[in-house]
């Protein structure tokens, strides 16, 4: 057993939470990218395609979803961004459901979630000064005020420790702990998933039954490449006669959201 076999059942309610709260939301997929002829094929799995515009949705998903359990119904986070956006956007998601959707919801989540007290649920979202302009949007779109403070992440989150009220809140951190690990396995379920539905898509190696995929991953807090790697290999431990997976890491930030498969 491991932490990934061990959460199969919280991938499903992760995924059940995230198409509930945004029907357009469409689980993430292999897209063919590019063909290179005598290498293969060169597919991208995005999963920034969501109401947020987030990579961290998942993780902010799970998050929130402890948070309910609990009964807790506030929290702060120091972000960049991304987090900050995810996170604002479930929460308002949520309370914007149906009735009947809430209810869902509630079962779903179990625990002491108390449906009456989930739109009093707030979010006090300290971001960094240069935070960019779309990402402060995105967060205010979802009907909070970020807080700005400091020059970096650290001096957020600094500043919620000096502040006598939110210090006192839970805090989401975007990148230590198990709901981050949690939330980037359940994405990376879903690309596991992809991989073993479209094997037939890859090239096998020569003279092999194996076939070998290289997958480029960006590397930022970790989280992300650490979660879906995870799930990769469990994919790998119970596909080892047919699947080989090699991992190459570059910090391209503007493609941190994105995994690159290639078969050579």
């Amino acid at each position: 057993m491991s932490i990934y076999t061990d959460n199969l059942a919280e991938f499903v309610k992760i995924l059940q939470i995230y198409q509930l709260i945004s029907p357009e939301n469409k689980l993430p997929s292999l897209k063919l990218k590019k063909h290179i002829r005598d290498s293969g094929n060169v597919f991208e799995f995005d999963i920034t395609n969501n109401s947020s515009g987030s990579f961290k949705i998942f993780e902010a998903i799970k998050s929130i979803m402890n948070l309910l359990r609990e009964g807790k119904y506030e929290c702060t986070l120091a972000s960049a961004g991304n987090h900050a956006a995810a996170v604002c956007a479930v929460i308002q998601s949520m309370k914007d459901l149906s009735d009947d959707d809430k209810k869902t919801l509630h079962e779903i989540i179990g625990g002491n979630f108390d449906l009456n007290k989930l739109q009093d649920f707030v979010v006090y979202p300290y971001v960094p000064e240069n935070t960019p302009k779309t990402k402060l949007d995105r967060i205010k779109a979802a009907g909070f005020e970020p807080i700005i403070a400091g020059a970096n992440i650290g001096e957020a989150r600094e500043a919620i420790r000096l502040n006598p009220e939110h210090n006192k809140l839970s805090f989401l951190s975007a990148y230590l702990g198990e709901n981050v690990l949690i939330g980037n396995m359940a994405a990376g379920k879903i690309l596991a998933d992809n991989i073993l539905e479209n094997q037939h898509l890859f090239q096998k190696s020569a003279g092999s039954a194996i076939t070998k995929i290289n997958i480029w991953v960006s590397v930022g807090g970790g989280g992300l490449s650490s979660g879906t790697i995870e799930a990769l290999e469990d994919l790998q431990r119970n596909n080892k006669d047919s699947l080989d997976f090699h991992y190459h890491f570059h910090h391209d930030i503007l493609i941190l959201h994105k995994y690159h498969l290639e078969y050579l």
